[in-house]
């Protein structure tokens, strides 16, 4: 149950790769959004509130997808596939900005192991107090931030 800094690093080099290759123009803004504003609600609200706020804009079952992904392309799959972005509830660019943003944040700890649950709201419980998941979502924050800004243009 854990992860090395360099693995975070390339979860997140991988993610924004992904959207800037296979998101429109208005997803990317979206996400690029997300990646810079909601690293400070992580900080001082806790990633259970991140990850529910990004369900709440977007929706949970597209979040929920996340826990179950093999890799980030199964993530980015909503910019490509119009009838399976629709199946998740999430049509809108700034709704896939949020969906693919909290996805990215469960899908980096269900790679380490950190979340056992395949439905949302078991994850939502197990982030509860998890100090360990908070240190890790901290890190993938900042290193969405860094390449989204370095990478997605305003």
């Amino acid at each position: 149950m854990s992860i090395s800094e360099k693995e975070v690093m390339e979860l997140a080099l991988n993610a924004v790769e992904a959207v800037t290759t296979k998101c429109s123009e208005d997803v990317k803004s979206s996400f690029r959004a997300r990646a810079r504003n909601m690293i400070s609600d992580l900080f001082t609200s806790g990633a259970s509130y991140v990850i529910t706020v990004a369900a709440a804009r977007s929706s949970a079952y597209a979040l929920e997808t996340a826990l179950s992904v093999k890799d980030v392309g199964e993530i980015t799959r909503i910019c490509e596939d119009h009838d399976y972005s629709k199946k998740l509830g999430v049509e809108k660019s700034d709704d896939k900005g949020y969906a693919i943003y909290g996805s990215l944040l469960l899908y980096v700890l269900k790679k380490a192991g950190i979340l056992s649950s395949n439905k949302l709201s078991e994850a939502i419980r197990e982030l509860q107090g998890n100090t360990y998941a908070e240190k890790i979502l901290a890190r993938m924050a900042i290193w969405l931030k860094r390449f989204a800004e370095a990478y997605i243009h305003e």
